[in-house]
């Protein structure tokens, strides 16, 4: 009888310790994956880069100094993006 007792609280100490480090791996991936958000989330303006319709892009600006980022265009119609400069890209 003692050795089943044993076995049920070996059981109940490893799946403790598993949960813990879970939460721990989530809580540093999370921790990660929110300064990413809060990078894109500055906005494009807040970045060094322009918002533009790929006409406007295609128009107006070379094309060998900007690159295409996720960085989010505040308020503006559908379809603009946000280009930054390769200069700052490179710098960041």
């Amino acid at each position: 009888m003692k050795k089943a007792q044993s076995l049920s609280i070996n059981t109940i100490i490893i799946a403790i310790l598993a949960i813990l480090v879970l939460v721990i791996i989530g809580v540093i991936f999370t921790g990660r994956a929110g300064l990413f958000g809060q990078e894109i989330a500055k906005g494009c303006v807040a970045n060094g880069g322009i918002c533009l319709t790929a006409l406007e892009y295609q128009t107006n600006y070379n094309s060998e100094g900007y690159k295409n980022t996720d960085y989010i265009c505040p308020t503006t119609p559908s379809g603009k993006v946000c280009y930054v400069p390769l200069a700052v890209i490179n710098r960041g």
